[in-house]
């Protein structure tokens, strides 16, 4: 657990000091702050988004599960501690062999931008980056089994599955949406991979890139709430410390935390509405985004409830850092329930509303 947290800290400063030097190249419209600024731009782009989620999002998740779950659930041992460890050096080698690829693409490798090799190097060994996320799935679906046995089987005979922590719940609801959708991307990546050397699947002329940003997106919108589900079951662990209370409704925590996992994986469509999907399959991932609300809003009134059931709140940072998170979220969520709506999604699609 410790060498995943720190692992995915030491990716995050990397992809921060990328994010930084990607605004700086901005500065001059010309590219005479940086050599061909504009392939810079790109290489850093693909280069921060990718390890803020592959290295530090999936990698901080899993260090925290292996690091608090045998304390949560009183696990006497790993009895698969060797899977475990070669699941971690899989997955820090990919993230090396991204750094290496200065691919250029983004983080989706549409094709056949993927595909193309450019003059300035940007794309030459996008092969690199693509065998590297490969690397990191196979370790992150190695570790993700690893911990869904460690929660089902391994724990103590005095945890009830009916009593377990709400970090725990968030944890094993994570990480069955690893398993369920990384195969997907999995598959994907390995036809690009094959595209390389003999295109066939994506960019020849009888077939559609679009069907790789089918198989993308199938994986790409469920690692939004791979992130936030952990961080959602912290919550609920923390907050009671500084409340004097419990959490307000164990039950509905529980609830809300299961609801996401299954619409999270039926919304991924939404992602691809200008797309020509048709009006049916539109209407079908508009209704799924719009129910995704209801667990999400059910999680932050849980966090209320325990607010305001409490008798004395003790203001402390972690505190401080959990209400900005519930007023964050809160605020990023009314946003998103905006654009789901079909009509509105052809306006803001692809604009700054996104991303705030």
């Amino acid at each position: 657990g410790i060498r995943y947290i720190i692992t995915s800290i030491i990716f995050f400063f990397i992809a921060g000091i990328f994010g930084v030097v990607m605004r700086v190249s901005l500065v001059e419209p010309t590219p005479t702050l940086f050599y061909n600024r504009t392939v810079l731009y790109d290489i850093l782009t693909t280069q921060h988004g990718l390890l803020m989620i592959y290295m530090w999002a999936l990698g901080s998740a899993l260090g925290f599960s292996y690091y608090l779950l045998p304390t949560f659930l009183k696990v006497k041992r790993d009895s698969m501690g060797g899977y475990s460890s070669a699941a971690f050096w899989i997955y820090l080698l990919g993230g090396i062999f991204i750094v290496l690829s200065r691919s250029s693409t983004r983080w989706y490798f549409y094709p056949p931008l993927s595909i193309n090799l450019n003059p300035y190097n940007a794309g030459a060994f996008n092969w690199l980056a693509v065998l590297g996320l490969e690397m990191i799935f196979v370790g992150v679906m190695i570790s993700a089994i690893v911990v869904i046995k460690m929660i089902i089987m391994d724990r103590g005979d005095a945890i009830k599955i009916e009593k377990m922590s709400l970090f725990a719940w968030s944890i094993l609801f994570t990480l069955i949406m690893v398993v369920a959708s990384a195969p997907f991307l999995m598959a994907g990546l390995a036809l690009t991979f094959y595209d390389f050397f003999n295109p066939v699947f994506f960019v020849s002329a009888s077939s559609s890139p679009l069907s790789f940003t089918e198989l993308f997106w199938i994986w790409g919108h469920p690692i939004v709430y791979i992130a936030v589900l952990p961080q959602f079951g912290l919550i609920y662990e923390i907050m009671p410390k500084f409340t004097g209370n419990k959490v307000y409704s164990y039950a509905s925590g529980v609830l809300a935390l299961g609801l996401l996992m299954p619409l999270s994986e039926l919304v991924w469509g939404h992602h691809l509405l200008n797309s020509g999907f048709g009006l049916q399959w539109g209407l079908f991932f508009t209704t799924a985004s719009f129910l995704v609300v209801i667990p999400s809003a059910i999680t932050i009134f849980n966090y209320i409830g325990t607010l305001w059931t409490s008798t004395k709140i003790r203001m402390t940072v972690p505190m401080m850092f959990i209400v900005n998170g519930i007023f964050d979220f809160i605020v990023g969520g009314i946003t998103g329930v905006i654009q789901s709506n079909l009509q509105l999604n052809e306006v803001l699609h692809g604009t700054y509303w996104v991303t705030g």
